[in-house]
């Protein structure tokens, strides 16, 4: 009995966490969906984890807490780096203390992979943030790209907003690779314009 309390002692309860709370709050709104059938490769939050982390509002792929954040249509960190999403993939992002009345930026660096532009000659990637669309973009040739765009109405005391993202087409699954593949994404971060 005596070591079972000495290996709890000091660790937070895990339903008191700040992450869990806005997952929580995501999930009883409804806002937090579970997609069905995404396989092993796919990322979700992980409440037992998430009392250990912040919300960043800065999310490289490859950070080591990223997969309490990305919500769905992630597959797992490839070359430490970078992840390839799904035709739809959604995050959470900390809103950052330099929210003002005027916004902040939204950028998403990515990459567009050959392939994904061989069925079709374009994509089209849409996002909204915190349910409010956002302008879509289209790329017509493979490569590196940031997808910029000017969010308004986050201020610090939301804490937290919510990414939606759909590509229009992605590579369907394969007996080579099993994934549905969309774009690859680098990082996604919310910015002081």
């Amino acid at each position: 009995m005596r070591g079972r309390i000495g290996a709890t002692q000091g660790r937070q309860d895990w339903r008191a966490s700040p992450v869990l709370k806005i997952l929580a709050a995501f999930a009883v709104s409804g806002l937090l969906l579970v997609e069905e059938g995404c396989g092993s490769n796919t990322v979700a939050p992980s409440p037992p984890a998430a009392e250990e982390a912040d919300l960043l509002a800065e999310l490289p792929m490859a950070h080591p807490d990223a997969p309490l954040q990305l919500l769905r249509g992630f597959h797992e960190v490839e070359q430490g780096a970078w992840r390839w999403t799904m035709r739809r993939f959604s995050l959470v992002l900390q809103v950052p203390e330099s929210a003002t009345d005027k916004g902040i930026r939204l950028r998403l660096d990515l990459t567009v992979p050959e392939p994904v532009l061989r069925s079709r000659p374009e994509v089209t990637l849409s996002a909204t943030a915190g349910g409010a669309p956002l302008a879509p973009e289209t790329y017509r040739q493979p490569g590196d790209y940031a997808y910029l765009r000017h969010v308004r109405g986050l201020v610090p005391s939301q804490s937290a907003v919510r990414l939606d993202f759909e590509l229009d087409h992605a590579i369907p699954p394969s007996p080579s690779d099993p994934r549905e593949l969309g774009i690859v994404v680098r990082s996604v971060r919310l910015e002081p314009n």
